[in-house]
């Protein structure tokens, strides 16, 4: 899978491997609903540089964020159903 294997390698080193963070950055997988629809702002153009998220527009493209992007909704939902039981 694109997503993961991008978020391996550009995303895990803060945000931490299979999405699952230490702590020190957020957990991405308990993204609300106003951060997902700012993921672009955020993770392309560096919405968030002053609080440490840097931009990756000349590291990664439109397609590759969205990759990432579901990648890291289907953890969320992987999480989600975990808890469940």
């Amino acid at each position: 899978m694109q997503g993961r294997h991008l978020y391996a390698a550009r995303c895990a080193v803060c945000h931490g491997l299979n999405v699952v963070s230490s702590g020190l950055t957020p957990d991405l997988r308990y993204l609300d609903a106003n951060m997902h629809r700012m993921w672009d702002g955020v993770v392309i153009y560096g919405a968030k540089r002053t609080t440490g998220m840097p931009g990756y527009d000349k590291l990664l493209t439109a397609d590759d964020t969205d990759a990432i992007h579901a990648y890291v909704i289907r953890r969320a939902w992987d999480l989600k159903k975990a808890t469940a039981k």
